[in-house]
This record gives structure tokens, C-alpha cells and sequence, in this order.
């Protein structure tokens, strides 16, 4: 092989080399470049997530600090409130209440009219319906039953039952303690009770009085005109009506009875 020949694959070949130099060069540059700019991003992303965990720790740190504050505050209001223990409640004194309510409801509904004219039957009939209805379990502690103050709808029931007693004396010409009176009105009487009257009075109604009787007439007159034999035929009523002596004081005291017997003057009805 000639010399000239051998130069020129000798230039050839130093010319392939610097070509692949320079490919190899090119090759390391973009390479390096991706790995400058991935530690960019890395660097970038460690930047991002420390700013975002000093965010999230110093929103922790508030809400902790202002936590403790209310913490705190709550602390020295406790601190400067007094906490005293209720009294007890007195059963019988509750149980007083409750009679006393009653006994003014229907008192109130006795006294019905402007000109005087009194209905001292419709008591009568109402305490035959009411003495095993309420008076009974209330005294033998039945607390659903027990009215520690005069409810609202106290005046409500005595304006419907002064309208009753002015109905029975538009359509009755005796009273209710004639046995036939007794018998026609009476039971009428004892619905507006269980529909009316007592779920007004309680809010609610119980289905045992559904199935409660009313005393007969014989047993009532006896309570009203035979009073030494209260006791042992009506033991439970008359305790009640010894409540009502013992504790006459702390029940106008607690139960707003002088202000409903007040505002039940206004609404009584004239007679004709």
C-alpha cells in the first residue's frame, strides 16, 4: 500500500476520532445539563415541601397556642363562678303544688260569672274525675303528674271551662248532683278532661286516662258532706289536703298562684 494511501485512512481516522470526540462531548454536555437541572428541581421540590411543612407547623402551633388560650380563659371563669348545690327537692312539698294548682284551676272555674252566679256542681264533678285521675297518682309519688308552677295554659283551661259550666247551665235546668244530671253530664265532662283540659295543662297525653272511671256521685257527695270519714275513705286526697295546710306559704311562694288567681278575674263570663 502506497504512502499516499495510508495518509489518507490515517486522515480519515483522525478525522472519525475528533467526530466522535466532539459526539461524545455533545453527549456528556446534555447530560450533565439534565443533571444540573434535575438537582434544580430536586433542590426546587426541597424548597417547596420545607416551606409547606414550616407552613403546616406553624398553623399547628396557632391553633395550639390559641387552644390553650381558651383553655385558660375558661379556667379563671370557672375560677370566678360559685357552683352551689341544689337543694333537694321536697316530695311533698311538689306534691302540694300540684294540688294547689288543681284546687285553683277548678276554683277558678267555680267563680265563672260576672254577676256572682257559682258553680260549686261542676267543682264537685270535676273533683269526682280529677281525685283518681291526678290527686291519686300524684300522692302516691307518680312525678309525671307533679306541676311545680302554673302552667301557661292554665288560664286556657279555666276560660274553656268557664264556657262549659255556661253551656250546662244554658241546657241543664237542675244541678249536676241530680242523679240524672249526673249521669248525662258527667261523662262529658270527663272527656273534656282527658281530651282537653289535662293535655293542655301537661303538654302531653297519658292513655291511662283513657281508662280511669270517675268516683260515683254517691262517693263524692260523701266526700263533700262527710268530712270526718276523709281519712279512711279517701286517704290519699285528704293527705293531700294535708299538704296543703302545712305548706300554704312556700306554695304561693313558688308556684305564681296569687298572679293566676288575679289575671283569672278578667276573663269570667256574663251569666246571660
Amino acid at each position: 500500500m502506497s504512502e499516499s494511501i495510508l495518509k489518507y485512512r490515517l486522515g480519515q481516522l483522525n478525522r472519525k476520532n475528533l467526530a466522535l470526540k466532539k459526539e461524545v462531548q455533545a453527549m456528556e454536555r446534555g447530560v450533565s445539563e439534565k443533571c444540573e437541572k434535575m438537582e434544580m428541581q430536586i433542590e426546587e421540590m426541597l424548597s417547596i415541601t420545607a416551606e409547606a411543612r414550616e407552613m403546616h407547623e406553624a398553623s399547628l402551633e396557632k391553633a395550639l397556642a390559641d387552644k390553650n388560650k381558651e383553655i385558660e380563659e375558661l379556667k379563671a371563669k370557672l375560677e370566678s363562678m360559685s357552683f352551689e348545690e341544689p337543694e333537694p327537692e321536697d316530695p311533698s312539698l311538689v306534691k302540694a303544688q300540684t294540688v294547689a294548682i288543681f284546687d285553683s284551676i277548678l276554683f277558678a272555674i267555680e267563680n265563672w260569672s260576672t254577676d256572682g252566679d257559682t258553680a260549686p256542681d261542676f267543682s264537685l264533678a270535676c273533683q269526682a274525675i280529677l281525685f283518681p285521675l291526678v290527686y291519686d297518682p300524684v300522692m302516691n309519688g307518680n312525678s309525671h303528674y307533679y306541676l311545680r308552677k302554673v302552667p301557661d295554659s292554665a288560664l286556657e283551661v279555666v276560660k274553656r271551662g268557664r264556657e262549659y259550666v255556661k253551656f250546662i247551665r244554658d241546657t241543664c235546668q237542675v244541678g249536676l248532683t241530680d242523679p240524672t244530671a249526673w249521669s248525662q253530664y258527667v261523662p262529658m265532662i270527663s272527656k273534656w278532661w282527658v281530651n282537653d283540659a289535662l293535655p293542655l295543662l301537661y303538654g302531653a297525653r297519658d292513655d291511662v286516662w283513657e281508662r280511669s272511671s270517675p268516683l260515683t256521685l254517691e262517693a263524692i257527695v260523701s266526700w263533700r258532706d262527710q268530712p270526718a270519714s276523709r281519712p279512711l275513705d279517701f286517704p290519699l286526697v285528704f293527705d293531700a289536703m294535708d299538704l296543703l295546710d302545712r305548706h300554704g306559704d312556700e306554695i304561693r311562694e313558688k308556684t305564681n298562684l296569687p298572679q293566676f288567681t288575679r289575671d283569672t278575674l278578667n276573663t269570667r263570663l256574663e251569666a246571660n
